[in-house]
């Protein structure tokens, strides 16, 4: 497949030249850009053809180099992602804003309680956690009268604890 992608650079690099052609000679403006079209359509229809027969290919260097190549000279190539790949790439990418909406506005209410009621009960525990740390530094730097605290205290200022 990777000789593929490259013998359709090769094709993309050939036919800008007619584009280039087109501009430096207004006689045969029309012929340039026929050849031009022609090569660049065909560039884009075979990146479809070759996403739809491997789908693993979308995502090496020289399928998106070539896709950004047509999409530059306004050509566009329609290749299908599935569900699974778009939220895989949605992970691969960060776009957790996009993820939470879709996934917001594509579920039933009970999901949406479900969601609700784990984000309240992971709050809950992450202030419960917040506050027992903050009670572990605070006893350690308060000096108590009973005799307990200041034995500890004690001890600790004496390097035994």
């Amino acid at each position: 497949m990777s000789a593929e992608l490259d013998s359709l650079l090769k094709i993309v690099q050939w036919a800008e030249q007619f584009r280039v052609l087109s501009l430096a000679e207004p006689r045969d403006r029309l012929f340039y850009v026929s050849v031009y079209d022609f090569w660049m359509d065909h560039v884009a229809a075979m990146l479809v053809q070759l996403s739809a027969q491997e789908p693993s290919m979308r995502h090496s260097f020289k399928f998106r180099y070539l896709v950004a190549r047509c999409e530059e000279n306004s050509y566009i190539v329609a290749a299908k992602v599935g569900s699974a790949e778009k939220f895989a790439d949605n992970i691969r990418y960060g776009n957790w804003v996009h993820l939470f909406r879709a996934t917001w506005y594509q579920s039933v209410w009970w999901m949406k309680l479900c969601f609700l009621l784990l984000f309240v009960f992971i709050g809950m525990g992450m202030a419960s956690l917040g506050r027992l740390l903050a009670a572990a530094f605070k006893k350690k730097d308060e000096v108590c009268i009973d005799h307990s605290c200041f034995v500890r205290f004690a001890a600790a200022s004496a390097g035994r604890l």
